[in-house]
């Protein structure tokens, strides 16, 4: 038997001949990544902006689903209490 000095995990039985023999095999990438998969893999990294809609009654610009914070409307209703500046 052949037992290497890192490599021996738990006990071993005796009269065993199965010797687990860890780490020997690592993932390397059998051809290169080409520059048309790397770049399709990418793809979704871009930065992507915020996109705005025009409010019905006011015309001020919101996010989409998301309270309109000048106005306190969502969906066409009151949704919170807006307070004067004074």
């Amino acid at each position: 038997r052949v037992l290497c000095k890192h490599e021996v995990v738990g006990s071993i039985p005796s009269g065993s001949t199965k010797i687990l023999l860890l780490g020997i095999f690592m993932a390397v990438p059998k051809r290169k990544v080409t520059k048309s998969k790397r770049n399709m893999r990418r793809g979704h990294d871009s930065i992507t902006f915020d996109k705005y809609s025009e409010d019905k009654v006011t015309g001020e610009l919101h996010r989409p689903h998301h309270i309109d914070l000048k106005t306190g409307m969502y969906g066409g209703k009151q949704i919170m209490k807006i307070k004067d500046k004074v």
